[in-house]
C-alpha cells in the first residue's frame, strides 16, 4: 500500500496513510455520535426545566475538545488531492466516504439541537424575567397599600398595649 505524503505545520515531513484518514473519519464519527446523544439529553433537560445541566455541559466539553482535537490531526488530510490517495479497495474508499457523509449529517443535526436548546432556554429566561417583574410589581402594589394603610387606623385585630400614665 502507497502512503501519501504531505508537510505537517511544524515543517516536518509526516506520512500518513488511507487506513490512518479511515481511523480518524471513524472516531471523528464516535465522538460526534457521543456528541448527538449530549444534546439530545441536554434538550431533553432543557425542556423538562431541569435545571442542573452543569455536569452534562463538563461532558460534552470534553467531548468537544477531543472532536477538536481529531479534526486537528486531519487538517493534512484536506490538502491531499483525494483522488491521489491510494486505498487498499474501492469498498474500504467508498465505506469511509459513507462514514464521513453519515458524520457530517449527524453533525448538522447537533447543529439544529444545540440552536432548538439556545432559542429554548432564550424563551425560558424571558419567562422567568418576565415573572420576576411580575413579582416585583406586585411587591411593590403590596408596600403601597401597607404605607397607605398604615395612614389610617389600626386594624381591629390590633390591640394598642401602649398606656399612658
Amino acid at each position: 500500500m502507497e502512503r501519501s505524503e504531505f508537510r505537517d505545520d511544524t515543517g516536518g515531513q509526516g506520512v500518513f496513510s488511507t487506513e490512518r484518514l479511515a481511523q480518524l473519519v471513524h472516531q471523528k464519527a464516535t465522538l460526534v455520535r457521543e456528541l448527538h446523544k449530549l444534546v439530545s439529553k441536554q434538550q431533553e433537560m432543557i425542556r423538562e426545566q431541569e435545571v442542573d445541566l452543569i455536569p452534562l455541559l463538563a461532558v460534552k466539553q470534553r467531548v468537544l475538545e477531543a472532536l477538536s482535537e481529531v479534526d486537528r490531526t486531519m487538517d493534512p488530510f484536506r490538502q491531499q488531492d483525494p483522488d491521489q490517495r491510494r486505498w487498499p479497495s474501492l469498498e474500504a474508499r467508498e465505506q469511509c466516504r459513507d462514514e464521513a457523509d453519515q458524520c457530517e449529517a449527524l453533525f448538522r443535526q447537533v447543529l439544529m439541537i444545540e440552536n432548538d436548546c439556545t432559542l429554548s432556554l432564550q424563551k425560558q429566561q424571558q419567562k422567568a424575567r418576565e415573572q420576576l417583574q411580575g413579582v416585583a410589581l406586585a411587591g411593590q402594589a403590596s408596600r403601597a397599600y401597607q404605607r397607605s394603610s398604615g395612614a389610617m387606623a389600626p386594624p381591629a385585630s390590633q390591640m394598642d398595649f401602649v398606656s399612658e400614665g
